[in-house]
């Protein structure tokens, strides 16, 4: 017997939601009528089905966090087929037709929406099956709702002997007036309900037949098809697919039609009025959802899911639809109203319908992020971020910007030296030639040994504590030595000098060794990657030609033996044959660290030419993608080797590495500029809720569900915020 495979059609914006639905966010992934999304409701509601092989979903791209955050919750596995751009229903089913061919030539397709409600799943799951032993023998069944009033929110069906449980299809009619409405009514009619059963094959048959531009469209799509961590994203000939319905392309015209006479309950939800019917009422007929009080009124829905009290007095049939950024106050009998609102909103530019801006304000993002630095975090650190009795750099800062006495690691040292090494280059009238001084002071006087390489620990009084030497210390030495080449006379030469006391492994670049080390990491090759092109950019003609060869090589080490073969992502830990270590439950990815290399290979791609370095940066940047909690925009510390969420812990540095990424991608792939800057405008939210400190020029460190937490100030971080505003600068002038 063929399979059954349920299809979830997760496109629409829900506009008619708006402002709780939006682009972003669409309403098949909001809990509007429990704790769980509509689409995780529509999972649940198809994974039982009777004789069912595997759930195909398909999505836009823009959602695919959504989708595998949704469906991890829920512990369902799916195939994900990724629209790169929206074309209505008819080419997305045409994608799952041919999908579900692929998988079994006779298997037989459920397709059905996402945002439907539908409560009895018993009583659903009787109806599909009844519609898939009809199915198998040919043709295309839907699932016709009796209908509980004249609606004319629904297309309707006329079936041709509406005395059975399944009949052929008379007609498929539109959505009517009132009048139509009555009659259909009164003649029997059945809504549409937009569920839709049929084998794969018989639905290509279909398309070939009526919509064949739509199928060889979907064929060539699947065909260019890339399968990375998140789903398979269909290739980009899909954009060229005709914006049509399924309804328009299939259904009206295919002579094999029929529909299942179903007495369950359902909406599609299609507005604010149909919310109301659904959700739990009070005697008062009043729906309400968050902190709400309705007081002296009937009939009124209100929905609250900003941070305030809301309260509803002397008011009937309203909604009332409350977001932190959007309150919504409309009548409740015009609901259907939301629609034109939303186009209004959209055509005077408003943000709030999610329009992704071209350049999220970049300009204006590096401005702010300049003034923080220039008149509070480069004298806050320079002033009580460096001990200038001893002469060194501290680890940390507490929340009212006083040393915390903290052992002193080698890294952080030419961190803070290339941060104000970078505010010279930037422009800063203060002390920065000073505090590079300072630093390589601090360096030479309690870190550098006999081989000029860095020794891991001292203390905050600067007595040495712990004498190893790691190549991930030595490379920022390299990249703070880059950075001040201007201010430092001879500094090339030692970069050059302690280069060559690295262990390389095996062959130039093949393998950057911690030393004293078994096992390799990929965070020393990053950071040495870095000083690399930093050398190249900075130096110019005068760059040594090691600086590019070592680039070189790095660049096809992270191009290659780096990236994991089954999932892409760059782990932290390899062993002597550049096997990923750690790979099991027990092992992690850092998101931060996929951004960090998306945003080095996007910049030797802009010193090179590289295409290949720069389709590697894109893939990684959209495998850290999956460190991106959804709901709150923030960059989680650790995910598993599928992708999936393993903690709901983040640091800051994660958050700023995704920004620059998504600021340079936005540069050098215009094609996608749109959807890389609209990462950045939430990549730079989070950025921003780090750094609303009590003392401006500190920042917060740690996130912990959702919420930035108090705690000491790393020095480390500054060097990662330094180089942020050196990206939105340039990106800024990019732009302009």
């Amino acid at each position: 017997m063929s399979a059954v495979f349920p299809v979830v059609l997760c496109g629409g914006a829900g506009v008619r939601l708006w402002p709780a639905s939006r682009p972003k966010h669409a309403k098949q992934f909001l809990p509007l009528i429990s704790d769980l999304s509509l689409f995780q409701l529509s999972v649940r509601r198809v994974v039982g089905l009777a004789g069912c092989r595997r759930i195909i979903v398909v999505a836009g791209a823009a959602h695919a966090n959504l989708v595998r955050a949704q469906l991890n919750a829920i512990n369902v596995d799916a195939d994900v087929l990724l629209e790169p751009t929206g074309r209505n229903s008819a080419p997305a089913v045409a994608a799952a037709a041919v999908h579900i061919t692929n998988l079994d030539p006779e298997g037989v397709g459920v397709f059905v929406a996402a945002d439907h409600y539908i409560p009895d799943k018993d009583a659903f799951g009787r109806d599909v099956n009844t519609a898939v032993e009809t199915a198998r023998s040919g043709g295309v069944v839907t699932l016709g709702i009796k209908p509980a009033a004249a609606s004319t929110a629904y297309g309707y069906i006329s079936a041709v002997d509406s005395t059975k449980k399944v009949s052929a299809v008379a007609q498929f009619v539109e959505k009517p007036d009132t009048e139509r409405a009555l009659e259909f009514l009164r003649k029997g009619y059945l809504w549409n309900s937009g569920n839709f059963i049929a084998k794969g094959s018989f639905m290509i048959g279909e398309f070939r037949q009526y919509a064949s531009e739509v199928l060889g469209v979907a064929e060539q799509a699947l065909e260019q098809a890339k399968k990375r961590h998140d789903g398979l994203h269909l290739g980009t000939v899909f954009n060229t697919a005709p914006d049509i319905s399924l309804d328009y392309a299939v259904m009206e015209k295919t002579k094999q039609a029929y529909v299942v006479a179903s007495p369950m309950e359902w909406s599609d939800l299609g507005a604010w009025d149909a919310v109301h019917a659904v959700l739990p009422q009070d005697d008062a007929n009043n729906a309400t959802v968050g902190d709400v009080l309705c007081l002296d009124g009937t009939g009124n829905l209100v929905m609250n899911r900003s941070q305030s009290l809301v309260v509803v007095s002397g008011l009937d049939d309203i909604s009332l639809i409350a977001e932190d950024d959007a309150i919504y106050v409309n009548a409740l009998s015009k609901a259907q109203n939301t629609k034109s609102v939303y186009k209004h909103l959209k055509a005077v530019g408003r943000a709030e319908v999610d329009i992704p801006k071209r350049d999220f304000g970049v300009q204006q993002a590096a401005d702010w992020l300049r003034s923080w630095a220039f008149t509070a975090a480069f004298p806050v650190w320079w002033s009580v971020g460096f001990d200038h009795d001893v002469g060194i750099w501290r680890e940390n800062l507490t929340m009212e910007a006083t040393g915390t006495g903290d052992d002193c690691r080698a890294r952080v040292q030419p961190r803070q030296t290339f941060a104000y090494a970078a505010a010279y280059n930037l422009g800063w009238e203060g002390p920065a030639k000073q505090a590079v001084a300072a630093g390589f002071g601090s360096i030479d006087a309690h870190f550098a040994n006999e081989n000029d390489l860095l020794r891991h620990v001292c203390s905050a009084s600067g007595a040495a504590i712990d004498e190893r030497t790691f190549a991930y210390d030595q490379a920022f030495f390299l990249l703070a030595l880059a950075e001040a080449s201007r201010l430092v006379p001879g500094g090339q030469e030692r970069a050059i000098s302690v280069l060559g006391r690295l262990n390389l492994g095996d062959g130039r670049g093949q393998a950057v060794c911690e030393i004293e080390q078994p096992v390799h990491r990929s965070n020393p090759n990053m950071h040495l990657f870095e000083a690399c092109l930093t050398w190249v950019e900075r130096a110019g003609e005068q760059a040594h030609p090691i600086w590019r060869q070592t680039a070189d090589d790095l660049a096809r080490l992270a191009m290659g033996k780096l990236r994991d073969r089954q999932s892409g992502f760059v782990h932290e830990f390899y062993d002597d044959g550049w096997n990923p270590l750690n790979t099991g439950p027990e092992g992690y990815i850092e998101p931060g660290h996929q951004f960090e290399w998306a945003w080095l290979l996007t910049r030797y791609s802009e010193i090179t030419g590289s295409s290949a370095a720069l389709d590697h940066a894109v893939e990684l940047f959209e495998l850290g993608l999956s460190g991106v909690e959804p709901a709150s925009g923030f960059v989680v510390s650790n995910i598993d080797n599928s992708g999936k969420l393993v903690s709901s812990q983040g640091r800051f540095w994660h958050q700023i590495e995704w920004l620059k990424a998504c600021l340079i991608l936005g540069d050098f792939v215009p094609k996608r500029r749109v959807e890389f800057f609209s990462h950045a405008e939430t990549a730079f939210a989070g950025v921003s809720a780090y750094l609303d400190h009590p003392v401006r020029g500190l920042w917060f460190d740690k996130m912990e569900n959702r919420r930035v937490s108090r705690g000491p100030s790393p020095a480390s971080t500054f060097y990662h915020l330094v180089s942020l505003l050196q990206q939105l600068e340039k990106t800024a002038r990019a732009t302009a």
